[in-house]
């Protein structure tokens, strides 16, 4: 009988985040298919869930290209699917993905591929601590309150019309700023949130780095993993 494919989300860096859960399924599956954004450069996933893994653990790194391209992205998602599905021949699989496996996450997408090759295979999803809710922790940053909505805005498109809809409606998290941050800085100055907002990159890692004065980021960049929260006016 064929294993489960589990995607585990393993949170935002710190391994003492991932969850008891994730853990066990770590420890207990004998392939794990670590996502990569290129070649050679390791995959962060991967060192996250390492202290979870059991012995018998055998890894296997892919690339997923952060790239535009609709249809080499598909290609590698229809690569990774083919070795899943062969490695489940085996046992159970562990795919771990950064923050949540439902928010933003290759897992998504691996998991839609693998389905379109085998429709009968087992997917299991685990959820794990997002990046903006460690910022917060770590900030002590409120992501609302009362009857505050809070908005998740992929600032990837540079929408600052979406960023000002965001910040007028309540809290905000925008996630994916990176290099975009100036754009992001600046869509929030025009919509008057710029002094209720933080920015948090790799969150919970040795290296992580909160901003609190976002005019000083006008003309810079932010690490790909960086994370800007928005308060809400109180109720």
């Amino acid at each position: 009988m064929k294993g489960t494919l589990w995607g585990i989300g393993i949170g935002p860096g710190d391994p003492e985040l991932v969850t008891v859960k994730a853990a066990r399924i770590l420890g207990a599956c004998r392939h794990v298919v670590a996502p990569s954004a290129r070649t050679g450069e390791g995959s962060l996933a991967l060192l996250i869930a390492s202290p979870h893994l059991g012995p018998q653990a055998k890894v296997h790194e892919v690339e997923f290209p952060m790239t535009s391209d609709r249809a080499l992205r598909e290609a590698r998602w229809q690569e990774a699917a083919r070795l899943c599905l062969e490695l489940l021949e085996e046992g159970d699989v562990a795919f771990p993905t950064l923050g949540d496996a439902s928010l933003y996450s290759t897992w998504i997408y691996l998991a839609r591929a693998v389905r379109s090759l085998d429709a009968q295979v087992r997917l299991e999803c685990v959820p794990g601590v997002t990046s903006f809710c460690a910022a917060a922790a770590r900030t002590g940053h409120v992501l609302a309150e009362e009857g505050q909505i809070l908005t998740i805005v992929p600032a990837a498109g540079d929408e600052p019309l979406a960023i000002a809809e965001a910040v007028g409606r309540g809290s905000a998290v925008l996630m994916k700023v990176g290099r975009r941050i100036a754009t992001v800085v600046q869509a929030l100055d025009e919509a008057g949130a710029l002094e209720r907002s933080v920015l948090v990159s790799r969150a919970s890692l040795p290296e992580e780095r909160v901003v609190g004065d976002l005019s000083l980021l006008r003309d810079a960049q932010a690490e790909y993993l960086s994370v800007v929260l928005v308060e809400g006016v109180r109720p």
